[in-house]
């Protein structure tokens, strides 16, 4: 077997022939590699819709009732208003009550918040205190007309029937005064009776000694 030496020019043509070679694969596996990321489109993946409520991404949420509806608030209210304990929840994974959360307004009047985890979120709503005199107007209806003070009232044989609860103006708002012989305004404390004669403007009520049971006087 020979053995041919390559002339020198021969050496030359292979060396760039080789060079070119490597040159083109290159450019291919470029070209390859950059033709992947332009091909690359947008698929829809899913189609839906994620329902949430701003207190969702809070660590507490708040309400208030005033007398319809809760509505959110920013700052828990000091007076006036008690948490509902039975209303108010934690919970440590956003579905689950921590049983351990306790969540009340004191008799002082002060919101306490204990029995907390790390992970807590809190809701609690608050309610409106409702004074005495709320309580009693829940109940009635109120009559808007102006009595004839000058006569006496009962429901039979006087010489008006205006019996009921009216309101009047006073220092402190709207008061309500019973009149006639009404029979929806007793209370019982201390084993005796009393009667509710009026509710003033600032909620307090007025009360009279009525004895140890229930009559109509």
């Amino acid at each position: 077997m020979k053995f041919e030496v390559l002339k020198k020019s021969h050496k030359k043509q292979v060396i760039i022939g080789i060079s070119i070679l490597i040159l083109i694969g290159i450019v291919l596996i470029v070209k390859s590699t950059f033709a992947k990321y332009e091909l690359v489109k947008s698929i829809k993946i899913a189609e839906g819709t994620i329902n949430y409520k701003l207190p969702d991404f809070k660590i507490m949420a708040m309400y208030k009732n005033d007398g319809d509806s809760y509505t959110e608030i920013d700052t828990m209210p000091e007076s006036g208003y008690i948490i509902n304990d039975t209303k108010s929840y934690c919970t440590l994974d956003n579905i689950n009550k921590d049983e351990k959360a306790k969540l009340f307004t004191n008799e002082e009047g002060r919101h306490v918040i204990s029995g907390l985890s790390k992970s807590s979120k809190c809701y609690l709503y608050f309610d409106k205190v409702k004074s005495a005199g709320d309580i009693i107007l829940e109940n009635v209806t109120v009559k808007l007309a102006t009595p004839d003070f000058s006569k006496t009232s009962c429901n039979n044989g006087c010489r008006e029937s205006t019996v009921g609860i009216y309101q009047a103006k006073d220092n402190d708002g709207w008061s309500y005064y019973y009149r006639g012989d009404v029979e929806d305004n007793y209370v019982k404390f201390a084993g005796f009776y009393w009667r509710i004669i009026r509710v003033n403007g600032d909620g307090s009520i007025r009360l009279i000694y009525d004895g140890t049971s229930a009559h109509q006087n």
